[in-house]
């Protein structure tokens, strides 16, 4: 109603496109985010929403990259922005840009749980474990989000956690098998006593 009765308020168009965007209209909530950002170029909200329906609904990541560079250069902390941005690196195989985006992010915000999942799991697709499974354990030392959209964040986290103590696990097992073997070794000759395992 307030569109209607005044469709030039910006903050009102964008919020209902938000709406829409959540309850799955992407299509309609671009072209209420095309008429904000027609009447305010920098809104960076608006830039960031559009390049979300690019990137999860149209799967276009160039042109969601677009959008979240837009917003970045009208609001450089803004932690959305980042880290979308940083989604969009690692969705491209860029995970060496992506991981100062997502540093950036959380710097910016250090409770928005996205940043610490998605720089966890750049880590974890570039290979390192260690150092995934350490930035979601600082995750999990903030408070947690009341936003009920991050509860699927939270979910993912506990699961790749899980996954990178598998990895390592498995990385590892070898590496503690030879050190048991080496203290049976030195128990047995020690005590004179064989000992199985």
């Amino acid at each position: 109603r307030t569109i209607e009765l005044n469709p030039t308020n910006t903050e009102a168009r964008r919020d209902y496109a938000m709406a829409l965007f959540e309850i799955g209209d992407a299509d309609n909530a671009l072209e209420h985010l095309i008429k904000v950002l027609n009447q305010e170029p920098t809104n960076a909200w608006a830039l960031v929403l559009v390049g979300n329906i690019f990137f999860n609904v149209k799967k276009d990541h160039s042109t969601a990259e677009k959008y979240f560079l837009s917003a970045l250069t009208h609001k450089p902390d803004d932690v959305y922005a980042l880290s979308n941005y940083a989604s969009v690196l690692a969705h491209t195989f860029r995970l060496d840009e992506a991981i100062p985006k997502f540093e950036a992010a959380i710097l910016s915000d250090p409770d928005y749980p996205n940043s610490y999942y998605g720089l966890a799991l750049t880590h974890c697709n570039s290979g390192n474990a260690e150092k995934a499974q350490e930035v979601i354990e600082q995750l999990f030392e903030r408070p947690k989000s009341k936003d009920q959209r991050s509860n699927n964040v939270y979910s993912e986290a506990r699961r790749l956690y899980g996954a990178t103590q598998e990895a390592l696990a498995k990385r590892n097992e070898p590496v503690a098998r030879n050190l048991v073997e080496r203290l049976r070794a030195e128990v047995a000759t020690r005590t004179g006593t064989d000992i199985e395992i």
